[in-house]
């Protein structure tokens, strides 16, 4: 089966890693279709719950593998953790997520590190409505109403940060020139990290702890890389759909990287 390829694969991969001592973390993100299965018409059925249930049967130990669904399972009864008009989460989902994956990780790596709780953050509906991705494919009259950008901003702003991305940089984790476009249909999700690029560097100016993580992802994580960044020294991302840099055992070398994620 596909989910069995695609197990192996991470679980080769983890292999591969832990022969040059460092760890690796699977942590599948639960995806807007799987955690609200049950909203779903007969006649449209999703298999994101058995899909993933399978995935994580065959995951070995080697690649940690980390279950996010019952964590965000409590709290969706809540606002604002899915889009209503794009299939992606809101910061907040992925705040939760963030929580059930470091937990793990600081366990695991002996970091002295703290866990933030929801109230270490103010959440903040910002910018300008949209109609998300659902919305662009059925055009916006099939959608009652439009979404918001979910802005999570740390309370004690204690971290000044550099985002660099090839030779541009700036110094905030989010983009907010796409909350101010006019177009109804920007993808403003794209506030969260800038959108998606090949290869991207969270230096934590205020931190020295000296640890630095991969994050090896998909858009989802866009929106979870915020929550990480306070707890490295740097977070280095990594999509795959559009790198094609220096491979990736020669990577965690060059740039002296502690686990992945």
């Amino acid at each position: 089966s596909s989910a069995k390829k695609i197990a192996d694969n991470i679980n080769e991969f983890a292999k591969q890693m832990k022969g040059l001592n460092i760890n690796t973390y699977t942590a599948l993100m639960p995806n807007k279709s799987t955690m609200m299965e049950e909203k779903f018409p007969e006649y449209f059925p999703s298999f994101g719950q058995k899909n993933l249930d399978m995935l994580y049967e065959y995951l070995d130990e080697v690649s940690n593998p980390i279950d996010s669904r019952s964590k965000l399972k409590k709290h969706m009864n809540e606002e604002y953790m899915f889009f209503y008009t794009d299939h992606h989460w809101q910061s907040k989902a992925a705040f939760y997520a963030y929580q059930n994956v470091m937990s793990v990780i600081i366990k695991k790596e002996n970091m002295s590190e703290q866990i933030f709780d929801f109230e270490d953050y103010s959440w903040e509906l910002i910018g300008k409505a949209f109609y998300g991705s659902d919305a662009r494919k059925t055009t916006a009259a099939n959608a009652i109403k439009s979404d918001k950008i979910l802005v999570a901003k740390p309370k004690k702003d204690l971290y000044k940060y550099k985002v660099t991305w090839g030779n541009r940089s700036r110094e905030d984790l989010y983009d907010y020139s796409f909350l101010e476009k006019e177009d109804p249909y920007t993808n403003r999700y794209q506030a969260y990290m800038g959108g998606d690029y090949a290869n991207i560097v969270v230096k934590n100016l205020s931190k020295q702890n000296g640890l630095n993580t991969l994050v090896i992802k998909d858009s989802y994580a866009n929106a979870f890389i915020q929550f990480l960044a306070p707890h490295y020294n740097e977070v280095h991302v990594i999509d795959l759909r559009h790198y094609k840099g220096i491979p990736i055992t020669e990577y965690v070398k060059k740039y002296d990287i502690n686990h992945i994620i």
